[in-house]
């Protein structure tokens, strides 16, 4: 993405979260081919020069469907786990200051569908 980001996208017919678990499981590889003065840096030679077994095409297709619906599982609640730490920084201090009741702040979730 720039010389100090790298966005990792599959190509042919890896899929995204074979590359995802294999790259998380290369970090301390990449770690160790760091080099600078200023800040540790890898480059695309970093990449060019490691080497891994690609497993046959069926056996990532397997992956892919395992993971999945994990992936998208933990997606999800990530996202739910954001929007409820907001709701609580909104209506806690309101609550707890009395400006908001309990009644009201249930009514606030019932009409956001919460």
């Amino acid at each position: 993405m720039n010389q100090t980001n790298y966005g990792v996208k599959a190509k042919d017919s890896i899929c995204d979260f074979f590359i995802f678990f294999l790259v998380s499981d290369l970090i301390d590889h990449f770690k160790q081919q760091a080099y600078g003065t200023i800040f540790d840096t890898i480059t695309t030679k970093t990449f060019r020069d490691t080497s891994i077994n690609r497993p046959p095409v069926d056996i990532m297709n397997s992956f892919h469907s395992l993971v999945q619906p994990i992936m998208l599982r933990i997606l999800n609640n990530t996202q739910q786990s954001s929007t409820l730490a907001s709701l609580r920084d909104v209506l806690l201090p309101r609550l707890i200051s009395g400006q908001l009741r309990v009644r009201e702040a249930e009514r606030f979730l019932v009409e956001a569908g919460l």
